[in-house]
C-alpha cells in the first residue's frame, strides 16, 4: 500500500508499529487491597508499598528497550519531508532537543517509512527499534479512596484504554455547557497519568484491527474504519506536545497552520469519533516538548489520516480545587510577593 508515496507495498511501515506494555488496574487495585499477600515467595505484600503520606500510590514504568544511546529520545525527528531519501534539512518543528541537530538514527532507532512488513508478522513479534509505550487497561474503578489516589507515569507515550476512573455520565453535554463534574458517575479517586503524550483509546479499539486495517483511523467513506465507543476519562493529564505546535514553515496549511492541532489535540485520539462522545473531567497541563512521540498531527478526509473528532465534552474536575483530593505527587508551586522591604545597616 501506497499513501502518498511514502508507505511500502509490504503491509505497513515498521516504525509505524507501537509496541505496548499493558497495564491492568484491575488486578494493581487487587494487589494494592491485599488480595495477593502472602502468594508472592519473596514475601512482597500490599503493606510493602508506601502510600507516599496518605496521598495514594505513585507507579511509574519506563521501557528503553531499542533506544540506542540510551537517552529517552527518539532519535528520528525528520518528520517534514517532501522527499524521505533525500530530506535532510533541520526545519521549523524538527529541532526537539534545541541543538541545532536533525536526529535521523535509521540504523539503530528508526527506519525509513519506505521500509515495510506484513502486518501478520509485525503484529506476532517484536522490533528492534525504540517505539516502546505503556497503556492502562481495566481501570474504570481505580485503587484508593476520596482522600488516597493513583498516578500512573511514564517517560513514554501512555495509552489509556476504555473508561477511566469513571463509568460514563449521569447526563451528556447541553447548551448550557458539559456535563459537570459531579455529573460523573463510578467511584472517583484522585487520579493523574503523566507520559511522553497521552492518547484515549475506546472500548471498541481492537489490536487485531489496527493491524488489518492500518489506515482505516479516518473518514467514514472508507469501509474499514474502526469507529470508537463513547469513552469517559476522569483523571488530570501532564504531558509533552509535539514541537510542530509552534508557528514555521512548514506547516499543515490552510486554516491550521500549526501541526499539533492546538488543545483540542492534546490528548491523542486514533478513531473514527464522528458523532459520538468523549467525556473527560480531569485538567490539561503541558509542561514539555514530546521526546518520543515527535510527530506531527494528521487530520483531514483523506485516507491515512489519525482519526476523526469526537463530541469534546469536556469539563474541569473541581474537585482539584480541595488540597486533600489532588492526585499523589502533584506538583506544587510556591511564589513569593514582595510588599516592601527596609534597609538595615550594620
Amino acid at each position: 500500500m501506497s499513501i502518498n508515496g511514502y508507505y511500502t507495498s509490504q503491509g505497513l511501515p515498521v516504525v509505524g508499529v507501537m509496541s505496548v506494555i499493558d497495564v491492568d488496574v484491575a488486578n494493581l487495585k487487587r494487589f494494592l487491597s491485599g488480595t495477593f499477600d502472602g502468594q508472592f515467595a519473596n514475601g512482597l505484600a500490599s503493606t510493602s508499598i508506601d502510600t507516599n503520606g496518605g496521598e495514594g500510590w505513585i507507579m511509574y514504568l519506563s521501557d528503553r528497550r531499542g533506544d540506542f544511546n540510551n537517552n529517552g529520545s527518539y532519535d528520528m525527528t525528520n518528520i517534514f519531508v517532501t522527499n524521505p531519501a533525500t530530506d535532510t534539512s533541520l526545519q521549523s518543528g524538527e529541532d526537539i532537543n534545541g541543538d541545532g541537530v536533525l536526529l535521523m538514527d535509521y540504523t539503530h532507532e528508526s527506519a525509513r517509512y519506505s521500509v515495510g512488513e506484513a502486518t501478520d508478522y509485525a503484529a506476532f513479534w517484536d522490533h528492534s527499534y525504540f517505539r516502546r509505550s505503556a497503556r492502562l487497561i481495566n481501570g474504570t474503578t481505580l485503587p484508593g479512596n476520596t482522600n488516597e489516589g493513583f498516578t500512573f507515569a511514564s517517560e513514554n507515550p501512555v495509552y489509556i484504554l476504555g473508561n477511566y476512573n469513571a463509568t460514563g455520565v449521569s447526563s451528556g453535554a447541553s447548551s448550557s455547557g458539559p456535563t459537570p463534574y459531579s455529573g460523573y458517575t463510578g467511584s472517583n479517586v484522585p487520579a493523574s497519568v503523566v507520559g511522553d503524550v497521552i492518547t484515549f483509546l475506546s472500548s471498541n479499539w481492537a489490536d487485531g484491527e489496527s493491524f488489518r486495517y492500518p489506515y482505516s483511523n479516518g473518514p467514514s467513506s472508507d469501509a474499514n474504519a474502526r469507529y470508537a465507543a463513547q469513552t469517559t476519562v476522569r483523571a488530570a493529564m501532564i504531558a509533552g506536545q509535539s514541537k510542530s505546535w509552534i508557528l514555521g514553515t512548514p506547516n499543515q496549511g490552510g486554516s491550521n497552520p500549526c501541526l499539533g492541532g492546538g488543545v483540542h489535540n492534546f490528548m491523542r485520539l486514533l478513531e473514527n469519533w464522528s458523532g459520538v462522545s468523549l467525556n473527560y473531567c480531569g485538567s490539561l497541563i503541558s509542561l514539555y516538548y514530546s521526546h518520543q512521540a515527535t510527530g506531527s498531527r494528521k487530520y483531514g478526509g483523506s485516507v491515512g489520516v489519525t482519526y476523526v473528532a469526537p463530541d469534546r465534552n469536556w469539563v474541569f474536575d473541581a474537585t482539584f480545587l480541595n488540597a486533600t483530593q489532588v492526585p499523589p505527587g502533584t506538583p506544587y508551586f510556591q511564589y513569593v510577593n514582595m510588599t516592601g522591604f527596609r534597609q538595615t545597616l550594620r
